[in-house]
């Protein structure tokens, strides 16, 4: 079954500045004997902020679990491994440039990213969007026959040797900023004004110089403005068909690891 974004450890932190050393001493759990038989298949889809990317990856991945197959599916949302920047006052955590690959925990992110590609739990951050932090507790992403990364790095050259199917997602800014209008006021507690802002000043261009560029990377582009019902049955029938085939010839996902 499908568990997007997995079950909250509530007693697992007991303030956000001592996130990653609890994390750490929960490794056991997700460092023993792997869940699973062989590994996860590693799918990733980046884009613009308000292209879709959480809602794309959410649906695939209702798609792809397969109770029968007793095969199950986790989404992870590469914004949980924001810096938690605790130390800071809140304004200046407002001011950093969240737009910027640096803005993650990449020691974090990837070793996490690397148990669940080996069949593996893990306990991720639980990043507060209004504080610009991470908050209390982490939440548990149990080990899944498929794992779909989303976020606008997915395709950073760090994690490509960890994907087997990337898939990139793009819509126009009017539709990107219209979507960021409404997610961000009503669920992050921004002003419309700073809302613009961010989009103008620092989403469009972090989009152009950190993501873009990668855009040739992907096996598979979708525009984000069609129906994302649609959308994600497209990409549910490509990653079944790319499993399929790294079944009877596994040297084919190597080859893509190794774009």
């Amino acid at each position: 079954m499908i568990q997007p974004y997995g079950e909250v450890s509530k007693d697992s932190v007991t303030s956000p500045s001592i996130l990653i050393p609890i994390v750490s001493t929960l490794e056991p759990e997700s460092t023993g004997a792997p869940a699973l038989s062989g590994r996860a298949f590693v799918a990733a889809v980046t884009g613009k902020s308000g292209a879709g990317k959480t809602t794309l990856a959410e649906r695939t991945a209702l798609l792809l679990a397969d109770p029968v197959r007793e095969r199950s599916a986790v989404v992870v949302p590469l914004d949980a491994y924001y810096h938690a920047y605790a130390h800071l006052p809140f304004e200046e955590r407002a001011r950093q440039d969240y737009d910027h690959p640096d803005a993650l925990d990449w020691d974090l992110l990837l070793k996490q990213i690397g148990r669940l590609a080996q069949g593996r739990s893990v306990f991720r951050p639980r990043y507060l969007f209004d504080r610009h932090t991470r908050g209390e507790g982490t939440v548990r992403v149990p080990a899944a026959g498929i794992v779909i990364l989303e976020g606008m790095f997915a395709f950073d050259p760090r994690l490509r040797p960890l994907v087997d199917f990337p898939m990139f997602i793009d819509v126009p800014d009017s539709v990107a900023l219209a979507r960021c209008l409404r997610r961000d006021v009503a669920e992050r507690g921004r002003t419309p004004e700073s809302v613009h802002e961010h989009f103008q000043n620092r989403m469009a261009p972090g989009f152009k110089r950190h993501v873009e560029p990668f855009r040739s990377y992907a096996r598979l582009a979708l525009r984000g403005e069609d129906d994302l019902d649609a959308l994600a049955a497209q990409a549910a029938r490509m990653i079944q068909a790319a499993m399929e085939d790294e079944t009877h010839n596994p040297a084919l996902v190597g080859e893509v690891r190794k774009a």
